[in-house]
């Protein structure tokens, strides 16, 4: 995080702002952390989006076998 710089240092503004707010994000830490994993998980399942496509094009419709990561991924789903 960067500090807004003033002509004459940082604006301490903010910075007692944040400060102020870390009682209520103590007592909020579980469900504050709780919300960040599940955004971190939406975000990698939208990252991943493309691959169950590719896994149906390339090794179902194709018929070719998968090799590497991606066959222990299919291996999850039951793929042979």
């Amino acid at each position: 995080m960067t500090v807004p710089l003033t002509p004459t240092g940082p604006d301490l503004g903010l910075l007692r702002q944040i400060w102020r707010f870390r009682q209520y994000g103590r007592a909020e830490l579980r469900p504050l952390l709780t919300g960040v994993g599940m955004r971190v998980g939406e975000l990698a399942s939208d990252l991943a989006t493309p691959w169950p496509l590719a896994l149906i094009i390339d090794h179902v419709l194709k018929g070719n076998s998968p090799t590497g990561a991606l066959a222990g991924i299919a291996g999850m789903f039951g793929s042979t």
